[in-house]
């Protein structure tokens, strides 16, 4: 189940269009923020649609709690920067971005190389945000839907 969900994470191989939302979420407003003429910044999205797919995969269909979780994600952003003298900056730039927010992303778990941010109405979670600086890589994960308590502590495991 576990291999299911990081696979999924990892998805950046298709680039699928997000259906037009009324809030950016965190991906967005980074990228639309920082990401200069030069292009530095790519973002690949899992869409609505390719969820459901995900949903349909056998995989998927015979492991209850895969598909308990996974069914409440609605679309995943991962945005990755191509230039490796950048990422400590995109890493900071993109912490104080969620810490500026601090009204709309509070954060679950940070260190020098990771932070993990959430953004919550009433009592649903309506987005994840993984920021994580590697030596060789920096991303944002920016997960969406209508998520429980349970399904952060579930991704925080991985």
């Amino acid at each position: 189940m576990r291999q299911i969900l990081l696979t999924l994470l990892l998805v950046v191989g298709f680039p699928f269009s997000a259906l037009a939302q009324q809030e950016r979420d965190f991906a967005s407003q980074y990228m639309h923020l920082y990401n200069n003429e030069n292009g530095s910044l790519t973002c690949n999205t899992v869409s609505p649609l390719m969820m459901q797919r995900i949903l349909q995969l056998d995989e998927v269909e015979n492991d209850e709690e895969a598909h308990r979780l996974i069914s409440q994600i609605k679309s995943i952003q991962i945005l990755t920067a191509k230039d490796p003298t950048a990422y400590a900056q995109h890493f900071e730039q993109a912490k104080e971005l969620a810490d500026s927010n601090s009204k709309r992303y509070q954060p679950y778990r940070a260190n020098n190389l990771s932070a993990i941010y959430f953004r919550q109405k009433k009592k649903v979670i309506v987005e994840i945000v993984f920021i994580s600086q590697q030596r060789h890589t920096f991303s944002i994960i920016s997960i969406t839907g209508n998520m429980t308590q349970d399904f952060i502590k579930q991704l925080a495991h991985i």
